[in-house]
């Protein structure tokens, strides 16, 4: 088996009907009309003309006579044409204010799936600005442009939605790190770049890396995803020395040991000093400490090109 195909076999186990408020009725012995009447639907109410026999501003579809005579299969008595107030109203969730008919309030605009990763991405932004404490459902929720209930239907508690922050994060680093590469150090070198980008501009790894090292709550996820990212990188490291880019009397499991807590001080320190914005050459600063190290004299120099290539000579 080829070195590039044994690195891209590792890197696989790091993956784990009708228009609404129209109704047709058709009366012994007429032909078809269309008429304009309330359609009963959940949350909505109708509101009556003036000398509505329902005799009440709160009388819902259900109990209109012109809901009972639609279904009885006879024409509906007209509205009184003057009253433009017989139009179907609701009551948004968020605000307590009435919506017109037709009118789609934010949280409605797009689908489950959808919905869902913009809650995510709303918490991670809170998360990453102000922590799990200092967060609110309600502020998540604003952030989100979704009502409390709709946040609640996804993720019905604030522990539930960093534990989902954390698992999205999980999944968006070992996606960039699951690439191929003839040499096993370049791959590594590829991988933290990958990840460094994300921790510049992905708000969900952001956050979730911030969250994982922030509160017992999450010591399981944490756990799972470090022990995963280590014995990831521990198998390419065995690969490197086994492909002689490496000499050294370090095991791999010793280097991937250190070099993933090396990887995480550089990333936060660079947060706490700078927000992340020379985090690029840090990283490049480490891998000419683990190359300069670790590397046989024959792919010293090679690698070190490797690293110039991806994070540039700052």
């Amino acid at each position: 088996m080829s070195p590039s195909a044994r690195v891209g076999s590792t890197a696989g186990r790091w993956r784990s009907a009708a228009r609404p408020g129209t109704s047709s009725v058709t009366s012994p012995g007429s032909a078809p009309s269309s008429a304009t009447a309330p359609v009963c639907r959940p949350g909505w109410r109708a509101r009556p003309p003036t000398g509505c026999s329902a005799g009440s501003v709160a009388a819902t579809c259900r109990t209109c006579p012109r809901s009972a005579s639609r279904s009885a299969g006879t024409r509906p008595e007209p509205h009184h044409p003057s009253d433009r107030r017989h139009a179907l109203r609701r009551t948004t969730p968020r605000t307590g204010g009435a919506v017109p008919a037709g009118t789609v309030p934010p949280d409605r605009q797009t689908g489950p799936v959808e919905r869902r990763e913009q809650i995510l991405v709303a918490a991670a932004e809170e998360f990453d600005r102000v922590g799990f404490a200092g967060a609110t459902i309600a502020g998540i929720a604003r952030t989100a442009g979704v009502s409390q209930g709709t946040l609640h239907f996804h993720f019905p508690t604030k522990l539930a939605l960093a534990l989902g922050v954390i698992g999205e994060q999980n999944a968006r680093t070992f996606d960039v790190v699951s690439h191929t590469d003839s040499s096993p150090v370049a791959a590594l070198i590829g991988a933290s770049h990958g990840i460094a980008d994300l921790l510049r501009t992905d708000p969900i790894v952001r956050a979730g890396i911030r969250l994982s090292l922030e509160r017992g709550e999450f010591q399981t996820a944490t756990l799972s995803f470090y022990e995963q990212w280590i014995g990831g990188i521990v198998d390419v490291f065995r690969l490197a020395i086994a492909s002689g880019e490496l000499r050294t009397d370090l095991t791999a499991e010793q280097l991937g040991s250190t070099v993933v807590p090396y990887f995480t001080g550089v990333q936060l320190v660079s947060d706490v000093r700078t927000r992340r914005t020379d985090l690029m050459p840090a990283v490049a600063t480490m891998w000419r400490v683990v190359i300069a190290a670790t590397a046989d004299p024959k792919h010293r120099d090679r690698l070190l090109a490797v690293v110039e290539d991806a994070f540039g000579t700052d």
